[in-house]
C-alpha cells in the first residue's frame, strides 16, 4: 500500500494533469490569470520543490538521478506531457525528500482536499460525499473550538466554494464556542491565497496568543 506522501505525489499530478486536459479543451491558455491558472502553478511548485530537494547522493534516489535533476528545474513544470505525468508517477513518487513534511494527519486532510477539488473538476457525484467528510471534520475541529482560526477566502472561488465550505465550517465552530475570523475576498477566487497587506493576520495572531 502507497504511503500518503507518496499517494499526495501522484494525487498532486493527477490535479496538475486534469487542470491541464481542462484547460487544453477550453482552450485556454495555462498562463491566463485566474483561480485555476493559480492552483495549477502553485500544486506544480510543491511537486517541483519536493524534487528539488532530493539528495542525489541517496541510494534510492541515485538510479532516477538523471530524472531528479530534470524535474527539479521549472521548466520542466511548464506543461507536462502524458509520458512524463507517467515517469513522474512510476520513479519519482515515494522517492525520500528532505522537504520539511506535514504530519500524517495534515497529509491526511491535504489528501481530502485534493480529492474534493478532483472531483468537483470532473464535476463527479462523488464530490457530495467529500465535502461531507469535510463537513465532519470541521464537527470534529468544533470539539477543540479553543484553537483560534483565521480563515482567508475568495468569495468567487470554484474550486472550494465558500459558501459550500468554509461558510458552514465557521458557523459549525462559531456554535461550538470556537473563534474563528473569516476574510472573504470579494471578486476573488481560489487564489491568491493571501492578503497584501499581513496586518490582519498579526492582529489576530497578537489578540489571541497566550
Amino acid at each position: 500500500m502507497l504511503g500518503r506522501g507518496t499517494r499526495l505525489f501522484t494525487t498532486r499530478l493527477e490535479l496538475i494533469a486534469t487542470l491541464d486536459k481542462q484547460a487544453e479543451e477550453e482552450s485556454v491558455a495555462r498562463e491566463q490569470p485566474g483561480g485555476l491558472t493559480e492552483l495549477r502553478t502553485e500544486t506544480a511548485k510543491l511537486l517541483r520543490d519536493e524534487v528539488a530537494a532530493m539528495n542525489l547522493e541517496n541510494f534510492i534516489v541515485r538510479p532516477q538521478r538523471r530524472l531528479v535533476e530534470k524535474y527539479a528545474t521549472p521548466e520542466a513544470w511548464t506543461a507536462l506531457r502524458p509520458e512524463a505525468v507517467s515517469e513522474l508517477g512510476k520513479r519519482i513518487a515515494g522517492l525520500p525528500s528532505q522537504l520539511e513534511t506535514d504530519d500524517e494527519e495534515a497529509k491526511r486532510f491535504d489528501l481530502l482536499m485534493l480529492n474534493l477539488q478532483l472531483a468537483q473538476l470532473r464535476s463527479e457525484p462523488g464530490s457530495a460525499r467529500l465535502r461531507d467528510q469535510v463537513k465532519a471534520i470541521a464537527g470534529l475541529l468544533g470539539e477543540k473550538a479553543s484553537i483560534p482560526i483565521v480563515a482567508v477566502v475568495g468569495d468567487a472561488d470554484d474550486v472550494v466554494p465558500y459558501a459550500e465550505n468554509t461558510k458552514p465550517f465557521a458557523e459549525k465552530y462559531r456554535a461550538a464556542g470556537g473563534t474563528i475570523e473569516v476574510i472573504v475576498k470579494p471578486g476573488v477566487n481560489h487564489h491568491p491565497h493571501s492578503l497584501k497587506d499581513p496586518k490582519p493576520f498579526v492582529d489576530f495572531l497578537l489578540k489571541h496568543v497566550k
